[in-house]
């Protein structure tokens, strides 16, 4: 059963027949790279003359070391229509990008390359192909997508905020036939426990989907290399444990016995590389100064559930937390569209005291998105109550940095607060 992605219409628009185009598609194992790109191509058949390989076919491996033309001899010996080449798991070999190199400066063929090894590809790939490649992450399903698929929203309900996040627009006039039902909720609860890889999410029961959850995590994590196997799955857990909380050295220094930040540094640059972590630092506005504070997000749900052992999420402030997570990955992927600079932090109000440090003050904005010059400041939310949430700090981040509007993606339907220039927006259609 195919679910269709919000990726998917960017990607055939990515490619146009007229000219070459390559692009390297990366993500954390199991996020469902192959079964897109397989879709993709039979929607792009009709305008390209489609190529697929994958580096885990040995005699292709070999056909490429021996020739870098290869690839090259293959689409002109077979097609005069603009031609598409596809290879997966293309971290197999690293004379692969000759040969695609190849192709694209003297055919020219259009590419798509992807592969199991987040970090290869976006360090390797990315070097060897240079400006000839963008790269794209894939992640687990989104709400959005899951919801789309079960015909519960529509998907260009879903597009809504990509259109606010980029253009000045604040939502106020959209209206939404919808309505919160049982339904709605069980899939939001469902999914803030299990996540959504593909996998998982196609699993049956709650034991099947921990299942799924494990095979993902143990695959993906047994790439890393650490000297000290015990203390990196404690540094996993813990940021479990933390996930969308600020992260300290101190407490996994207590649980690790550790001393040295560059060990747990490592790990946890590792579990970046290979697409399950994410990482944002406070906003310091209007001072060049640097922050060693920084918050760290799993990009699903499933995994702080795998990693902690709490599956049922009956406290709101712990859900709010996977809430934030949730939104973190999805920013992320909405703004890997917009060819602008752009940037997302969270902010904490500041001072800087008489010995010329910076000195945090209470209260925090969850994200602060950057989009070239412009800033739009975000809250997550779980509860759907407006009168019980607090935006007095976003309010004055508003008004002190003179910002069109802000947001506040909570668990309701789209409200637009004149007085106080606030989008509510739920945060299951972001």
């Amino acid at each position: 059963m195919y679910i269709a992605r919000e990726l998917q219409e960017n990607l055939v628009q990515f490619f146009r027949p007229g000219a070459a185009s390559g692009l390297i598609l990366a993500g954390a194992v199991g996020c469902g790279k192959t079964t897109l790109i397989r879709y993709v191509l039979t929607q792009l058949d009709h305008d390209f003359r489609v190529f697929s390989y994958t580096g885990d076919d040995v005699q292709f491996r070999q056909a490429v070391a021996s020739n870098t033309r290869y690839l090259h001899e293959q689409v002109s010996a077979q097609t005069t229509r603009p031609a598409l080449i596809f290879i997966d798991e293309v971290q197999k070999s690293g004379l692969i990008f000759d040969a695609v190199k190849y192709a694209f400066d003297h055919t020219p063929a259009s590419f798509i390359i992807s592969g199991s090894n987040p970090a290869f590809l976006q360090t390797e790939a990315r070097k060897r192909l240079q400006r000839r490649a963008e790269l794209w992450q894939l992640a687990p399903f989104s709400l959005g997508e899951i919801l789309a698929h079960a015909k519960i929203v529509k998907p260009e309900w879903v597009r809504q905020f990509r259109e606010i996040l980029f253009s000045w627009r604040t939502g106020q006039d959209i209206q939404l036939p919808l309505d919160i039902d049982e339904n709605i909720k069980r899939i939001i609860a469902r999914y803030l426990s299990y996540g959504g890889f593909p996998l998982v999410h196609l699993a049956q029961d709650n034991d099947e989907k921990l299942l799924e959850i494990r095979k993902i995590v143990e695959r993906g994590f047994e790439l890393m290399s650490v000297n000290n196997d015990a203390a990196a799955d404690t540094i996993k857990q813990e940021l479990a444990r933390l996930h969308s909380r600020e992260f300290t050295y101190q407490g996994v220094f207590q649980r690790t016995g550790l001393r040295r930040r560059d060990q747990i540094n490592k790990v946890i640059d590792a579990l970046i590389d290979q697409g399950y972590l994410l990482k944002k630092k406070p906003l310091l506005s209007g001072e060049q100064r640097r922050s060693y504070l920084s918050n760290f997000s799993y990009i699903d749900p499933g995994i702080v559930t795998y990693l902690t052992g709490e599956e049922l999420l009956e406290d709101e402030a712990e859900t709010g937390l996977r809430v934030e997570g949730y939104l973190h990955n999805r920013l992320r992927q909405i703004l890997q569209l917009k060819p602008l600079k752009t940037q997302v932090n969270y902010y904490k109000p500041f001072s800087i005291d008489v010995n010329n440090k910076v000195k945090y003050g209470a209260g925090e904005i969850d994200f602060v998105i950057s989009i070239g010059q412009r800033l739009l400041p975000l809250e997550a939310k779980a509860g759907s109550e407006l009168s019980r949430i607090d935006t007095s700090l976003l309010v004055r981040f508003i008004r002190d940095h003179d910002v069109a509007f802000g947001v506040v993606a909570y668990g309701g339907l789209p409200y637009w607060d004149d007085s106080a220039r606030i989008l509510y927006w739920p945060y299951w259609l972001v």
